[in-house]
Formats: structure tokens, C-alpha cells, sequence
């Protein structure tokens, strides 16, 4: 794997592209985009402030009650071992997964991410070398679909010219949706950048053989799978 800065995926993406009659840059959001470490802090204090919790856990209520965006890992228990708890209560993980995934996939707590340092010039910069931006996500319609428009309305990203393609519905799984549409964008002679934090997505795109640059955005992501060796890697927008 080579990881590039963004000035370098720029000039790759435009040699990519050279031959294709319609260049697409494809970008993901949560954790690519942006960064949601603003959506899991508010989600973890709550948690930690909620007396019932805090009796459940009170080790765990505790730690989470210092987390900055420093510990920030994909897994809560990866975050409480990076503040430097190491015996976590066995129900823990999920009696916090049923406290966060409403809140995590919903509206109202789009309001804490920040978008990616960078990553407007970035996209400016593709569209001067004649890319469409398409954000494709995994977010789904039904819980975050009016929050994620109006969170790219709010920080200036959903310009003219700009698609955002959601999921329709939660059961599909992400890789299988995004292979679904990036197959559907490479018709009629189109060229792909495709920028992602998620491993598996990117994988099973590589190795459909489209015309296709997978273009691994190096954050936090679900270790369903590590990049492929062949992927290259990006870590900011920030030209």
C-alpha cells in the first residue's frame, strides 16, 4: 500500500480518469468526510451521566466520563482500553450498543460531526479537473436521510452539480449497496475515484475489476476486513 497526500491523489485521480467521458469522485461520509468523533463523545457522556448506568458501571461510567477525541476508537471497548480501563463489565457492550444505535443512526446527532479538514478545497479542486462528486453512504433514508442533507447543506458540501445517494433501507448491508451503485455509476464509459474508511467496501469493489481507483481513507472503520495490499491509502484533505 502507498499512502499519498491529497495534492498526489489529485494528480493520480486525474491520470485515472484521463480516458474516461465521465469522471466521478465517489466519497463516503461518517469517518471519511467527516469526523464523528463529536457524535460518539456527546453519546458516550450521556451514557456516563445517566445514574442507572452509572450504578450498572460504574467503572465504565467513570472513564467514559474523560473520553476526548484522542481515544476515539471504532469499538466502545477499544475506547475505554485506550483511556486505560482494562476490565470492562461483560454486559457492557451490549447494553451500550442499545443505548447509542438509535442515537448514532439518527438526525439530531448529525449536529456534532465536523466535516474533514480540507476536504472542501479537495473537492473544489477535483471539480476544476472536470469530477462530479456523488457522496455515497451508508446512512439509510429512514433515520438519516433530511439530517444528512441538511448537514452537507450546513457546512457548504452539497453544492450544485453534487448527488447524495443514501441507502433506501437499514437491512441492506453496506458493502452490498455500494457495490450496487458504484456498478450502476460505471455505465455509459464512466471513471470512479472511490474514497472510503471501510476496508470491505473497498475491497469488494477492487476486485470486481471496474474502472474503478479505490482509495483507502485511513481512519477508524468496523475491521470487518484490512485493505487489500493493492489499495491506496490517504489520511487527510488537506492540500
Amino acid at each position: 500500500m502507498k499512502v499519498l497526500s491529497a495534492n498526489q491523489v489529485i494528480l493520480d485521480a486525474i491520470q485515472f480518469l484521463r480516458n474516461h467521458e465521465t469522471k466521478i469522485a465517489v466519497i463516503d461520509l461518517d469517518s471519511t468526510l467527516y469526523n464523528v468523533s463529536g457524535r460518539q463523545i456527546k453519546i458516550f457522556k450521556e451514557f456516563a451521566n445517566d445514574k442507572k448506568f452509572q450504578t450498572l458501571f460504574p467503572n465504565e461510567t467513570a472513564a467514559l466520563k474523560s473520553i476526548s477525541g484522542d481515544n476515539m476508537a471504532y469499538y466502545p471497548v477499544d475506547c475505554l482500553k485506550q483511556i486505560g480501563l482494562t476490565e470492562i463489565h461483560k454486559d457492557f457492550s451490549s447494553v451500550y450498543h442499545e443505548f447509542w444505535s438509535p442515537k448514532f443512526f439518527s438526525n439530531e446527532y448529525l449536529i456534532y460531526d465536523q466535516i474533514e479538514t480540507g476536504a472542501l478545497a479537495f473537492m473544489e479542486k477535483l471539480e476544476s479537473h472536470g469530477c462530479k462528486i456523488v457522496y455515497l453512504t451508508g446512512r439509510d433514508v429512514g433515520r438519516m436521510g433530511p439530517g444528512t442533507k441538511e448537514q452537507l447543506l450546513r457546512d457548504m458540501a452539497l453544492t450544485a452539480g453534487r448527488d447524495l445517494i443514501l441507502k433506501p433501507h437499514l437491512s441492506e448491508d453496506d458493502h452490498s449497496f455500494k457495490l450496487r451503485i458504484v456498478h450502476d455509476l460505471c455505465k455509459d464509459q464512466a471513471g470512479l475515484v472511490f474514497i472510503d474508511n471501510e476496508a470491505n467496501n473497498l475491497n469488494h469493489i477492487y476486485l470486481e475489476g471496474l474502472p474503478v481507483w479505490c482509495v483507502f481513507f485511513d481512519t477508524v472503520h468496523s475491521g470487518k476486513a484490512e485493505p487489500l495490499e493493492a489499495l491506496d491509502v490517504m489520511r487527510s484533505f488537506v492540500l
